[in-house]
């Protein structure tokens, strides 16, 4: 099935592409800055080998990483480090909270073992 902007022919002005504008204008020089600029700024590849496991803001996108998470039944998001803020809720003591973010630092490093051997091993 094809979105219903396609089918009418109105395509919103928000829908823009690289990939859009590469196919209808083959000549860069044609395609506006932010869409050109867009397609530059690709993100680091980040594999289970150069994961930062302690920063909240990575995510593991290399193929070999996603495919050891897949074997190993990981989902990526289960590996990144959450902080003991994310786990406090109103009526639960700093002893739960602590109890709570231990658990699952505990599970999210063994986790990330789990995964980093599967790599390892492809």
């Amino acid at each position: 099935l094809k979105p219903f902007w396609l089918c009418h022919g109105a395509v919103p002005s928000r829908v823009t592409s690289a990939a859009r504008w590469a196919a209808e204008s083959p000549n860069l020089a044609t395609m506006p800055a932010e869409v050109a600029s867009s397609s530059k700024q690709e993100k680091p590849v980040l594999s289970l080998a150069n994961f930062d496991e302690n920063n909240p803001r990575c995510v593991i996108n290399s193929p070999r990483s996603l495919q050891a998470c897949k074997m190993e039944g990981v989902l990526p998001q289960e590996l990144v480090h959450k902080p003991i803020e994310a786990f406090q809720e109103r009526a639960l003591s700093p002893r739960l909270v602590k109890l709570r973010y231990d658990f699952f630092e505990a599970k999210r490093r063994d986790l990330l073992a789990a995964s980093r051997r599967a790599r390892d091993a492809i």
